[in-house]
């Protein structure tokens, strides 16, 4: 389209180069020349500007609309789940998230002023447009009145009209090749963030095997059923979700704490296993409605691990176990006159 109108352009200066005047407007066609030129300038500049004010509303209007769309709740509790793991965070969450408001409110305002500028801009060059237009209407009309310019009127309006047309297209190409450019970034910023995402979950899911291993393992001793740690993620779900497989609603009580410890034993195997710096124990605070036999199990793979498991029961319900064995492995014995802190 564009190389279309330029040979239009070409044909319409051919044929005003070829008309034929008398010696006596040779100088008021050169002004007439010069002016044009002057539009076309003007009426590219405004073209660009128009531009640059339409890409700085739209980025306004996209940082407001990020602004908005952070789910602060969401960020809350994930900024409270980090504070476990770096209690010298220095930060409180509403300074973050009064930071990041007040930064895009700056970014915002700053654009808004260079927007005011780009304006204050587009009306100038408006002006020059409109003064260049009227200066070239007024020569053409002196000459059209001498009834010499009427055929070169209609060749010049022709003209003016393709260079209005060429410069709107150049702007349009413009706009374009910026939207490629920034669409082309955005790939490559999605293509890294996938790439990423890929390693993690690969990482991820080797470290779930290496869990899994431990977790049926122990599953297995206590109940004689492999458990396993699983995650999915539909295309028309928003997160993932977590489940342990073959865990049905009728599981009685005791063996869910069961499997509750067979799962937090394996994660101290686990953190032992890839060597993560994490705390080495759990607290279990009771375990009577889990069947004798699975408590000496479920102790017996305590003892087995690195680390320590913690519980609190009354002595009749394992006595089972021996005395030898209830002392060797007690930590604190409690009853009515020894109390907590004494009291």
């Amino acid at each position: 389209m564009l190389n279309v109108v330029n040979g239009n352009i070409v044909s319409e200066e051919i044929k005003i180069n070829e008309f034929r005047l008398s010696d006596a407007y040779h100088h008021e066609l050169e002004n007439i020349r010069q002016i044009k030129s002057k539009i076309s300038k003007l009426s590219t500049s405004i073209s660009e500007v128009d531009l640059r004010i339409d890409l700085n509303q739209q980025t306004i209007e996209e940082l407001t609309e990020s602004s908005n769309e952070i789910d602060s709740d969401y960020v809350q509790n994930f900024y409270d789940d980090a504070a476990i793991y770096l209690p010298n965070l220095q930060k409180k969450f509403d300074d973050v998230l009064n930071f990041h408001s007040k930064m895009v409110e700056n970014k915002v305002n700053f654009i808004e002023k260079y927007l005011s500028k780009l304006k204050q801009d587009r009306n100038e060059l408006q002006k020059d447009l409109d003064k260049a237009l009227f200066e070239e209407s007024s020569l053409l009309q002196a000459l059209s009145n001498s009834g010499t310019l009427n055929d070169l009127e209609v060749m010049r309006l022709e003209l003016n009209r393709l260079l209005e047309q060429k410069g709107g297209l150049e702007a349009s190409l413009q706009k374009i090749n910026e939207t490629t450019e920034q669409l082309q970034k955005i790939s490559t910023n999605l293509e890294e963030i996938n790439g990423k995402i890929e390693r993690y979950i690969a990482d991820f899911n080797e470290k779930v095997t290496v869990f899994n291993t431990f977790f049926s393992k122990y599953s297995k001793k206590l109940y004689e059923e492999e458990y396993i740690f699983s995650y999915e993620k539909k295309d028309s779900d928003e997160y993932y979700k977590f489940k342990i497989a073959n865990i049905s609603g009728n599981v009685g009580g005791g063996k869910k704490k069961g499997q509750v410890a067979a799962f937090d034993l394996a994660y101290i195997s686990f953190i032992n296993e890839v060597g993560l710096l994490f705390p080495q124990f759990v607290l279990h605070d009771s375990i009577e409605d889990i069947h004798a036999n699975q408590i000496e199990t479920l102790f017996s793979l305590a003892n087995e691990i690195n680390g320590q498991y913690v519980v609190a029961v009354l002595k009749d319900k394992i006595k089972f176990l021996g005395n030898d064995y209830i002392n060797q492995n007690t930590i604190l014995c409690l009853d009515q006159h020894n109390k907590f802190f004494r009291i």
